[in-house]
């Protein structure tokens, strides 16, 4: 009789135990997907800023672009076709990264880091084009 009593709290004792295991578990597993929650939202933030950054900086350097060709237009004949030539080249230069960041977008994991560190690299070479352009322009003045 005795040993039922005790195999009885034992088995008493282990599903109370049991229960705070998983109720343990449960509210661990929230934490994680809490934390995963909060990193996925910091991501995105975080890509956002990243985008909206490039946009201004091609948003700057269409300014340049567009200043150059009102310069441009002014400019004599032989110095404009040179112009515009280059400031095609730029537009499309341009237009190119515009497209890539609209595919930055769909790009995950290490795709998007890559992604992203090319077109840094492409808008830095956009930036020093446009600077060229200008300074051609200058010189030739």
């Amino acid at each position: 009789h005795k040993l039922d009593e005790w195999e009885q709290h034992l088995d008493a004792d282990i599903a109370r135990l049991d229960a705070k295991i998983n109720e343990a578990g449960e509210r661990t597993k929230a934490a994680i997907d809490q934390d995963i929650a909060e990193a996925s939202e910091e991501e995105a933030e975080f890509r956002t800023k990243v985008k909206e950054s490039f946009i201004a900086r091609l948003n700057d350097l269409k300014a340049d672009v567009e200043s150059l060709q009102a310069k441009a237009a002014t400019a004599h004949s032989e110095k404009k076709s040179k112009l515009d030539a280059r400031i095609a080249e730029l537009h499309a230069q341009e237009e190119a990264e515009r497209q890539h960041l609209e595919q930055l977008d769909e790009a995950q994991g290490k795709a998007w880091d890559v992604m992203s560190k090319r077109i840094r690299k492409a808008i830095t070479s956009y930036h020093d084009a446009v600077r060229k352009a200008e300074n051609e322009y200058a010189k030739s003045e």
